[in-house]
This record gives structure tokens, C-alpha cells and sequence, in this order.
């Protein structure tokens, strides 16, 4: 499983790079007090059964979770041992504290929470007006993301394709708490897209969707993880 380089040719210098994926001093301090010599830090990207991808400042790793090792989670930061040509490959030595992290309860009879994604600064609750609105839904997206330690910011869009938008946006204003957002389309810049921009400029860390095609990512019985930090 080699290395390969994931930074464009005129990306960020190499010391620059860790800091766009939310890496910090704090951060700093405390990859040195793991004390893995061998290692280099990096942001988990994805998990597979046995092993994830991470994101490093000079390449992304496959790496191995070893035997009996801390279940990683999508954003997720690690100390990692690079693969070594010709010989060993990439390995997962540490885990790094989670500073947030959104959880479901596993699937299966006993009760165990399975941490779906790790130290993502801020949650945007989508909810497209042109298809069916659930305030209760909407609402237990939005304990789950203040329950998660992420500040959460709910998104009402295509107001242009609803009839009553005047009624939804009440709604979601009675649960919001001032962090309801409305706006037309993406595909057209606007003082309200420029505002989500500006959210994002300033929050470090990654965003995640809690819902995809494949059904609620928050539900055990869903098959389906975030597989992506961005």
C-alpha cells in the first residue's frame, strides 16, 4: 500500500498544509506528548474494515489499524507510521483527543455508541424546501449537533420552489435560536451564500451532512458513514 502524493503542485507550502485541515498549537503539543518518533500526524479521511486513510502533510496514507486499537472515526486526528518501500506498510499508532464528535447508537442488541465523525467545528442542517419539512426531525439534528460540541446552523433551501416559505422559516426560527439561514439556490451568489462562505472561512474544521441517499447516517440500521471530510 504505497503513498501517494494529495496536495495540487501549487497548493500550500508543506508547513502550511495541516493547518487547512483544522491542524493547530494545541494540536502540536500534543502530537509531541505521544512521543511516536516514527510517526507523522494526519487527519482521517475515511475507514474502511481494518484500515483508513489519512490525510498527512506530505502524502496520504493507507494505514493499518492494528489489533485491538481504538475504533478511528472520519476526522479523526492521528499519528501514523509511514509504509516503508519494499517493506512494512502504513500503520495507525495513536489516536489524537476528540474535541467534538457526533455518535449513533451501533447496530446490534447491546447498547454502544459508534462515533460517526470526529472534531468538526460546525454542523449545517440542510433541509430543501421543495421537498418534504419535518420540524421534529430538524429538531433532533439540532440536539444531536449541540450534543456534539459542533455549532450547528441550519439551512433552509430553494425558498424559490415553496409556496409558504413565510410558514417554514417561522418554524425553523422557533427551534433556531439565531442560527437559521434561508436562500434561494447555490448556484447563484447571494448575501446569504456569501454569509455560509464566510462560516466556513472561519471555522477550522470540517463539515458533515446528516443525511445522504442511502438514509439517516445517525440511524444504526443505516449502512451508511461520512466517508469524507471537506
Amino acid at each position: 500500500m504505497s503513498d501517494i502524493s494529495w496536495w495540487p503542485d501549487d497548493g500550500p507550502p508543506e508547513s502550511e498544509r495541516l493547518q487547512q485541515l483544522g491542524w493547530d498549537q494545541a494540536r502540536d503539543e500534543e502530537f509531541a506528548q505521544l512521543g511516536e518518533q516514527d510517526s507523522v500526524p494526519g487527519r482521517i479521511a475515511r475507514v474502511d474494515r481494518g484500515i483508513c486513510t489519512v490525510f498527512a502533510a506530505q502524502a496520504v496514507h493507507r494505514a493499518v489499524v492494528p489489533p485491538r486499537f481504538e475504533t478511528p472515526a472520519v476526522g479523526d486526528w492521528a499519528a501514523v507510521s509511514p509504509a516503508v518501500p519494499g517493506g512494512d506498510d502504513a500503520v495507525l499508532r495513536a489516536l489524537m483527543e476528540r474535541r467534538t464528535a457526533f455518535t449513533r447508537q451501533a447496530s446490534g442488541e447491546e447498547t454502544i455508541g459508534q462515533v460517526v465523525a470526529a472534531n468538526i467545528d460546525v454542523v449545517f442542517l440542510v433541509n430543501s424546501l421543495d421537498q418534504r419539512f419535518s420540524l421534529r426531525r430538524l429538531e433532533r439534528y439540532l440536539t444531536l449537533g449541540w450534543q456534539s460540541g459542533a455549532q450547528p446552523v441550519i439551512l433552509l433551501t430553494k425558498t424559490d420552489l415553496c409556496e409558504d416559505t413565510e410558514r417554514f422559516v417561522l418554524e425553523a426560527e422557533s427551534i433556531a435560536f439565531g442560527i437559521l439561514s434561508t436562500f434561494h439556490s447555490c448556484r447563484f451568489k447571494s448575501p446569504q451564500t456569501e454569509s455560509i462562505n464566510a462560516k466556513m472561512q472561519r471555522r477550522k474544521d470540517a463539515k458533515i451532512q446528516l443525511e445522504s441517499a442511502h438514509g439517516d447516517l445517525l440511524d444504526p440500521r443505516s449502512r451508511s458513514l461520512p466517508s469524507a471530510i471537506s
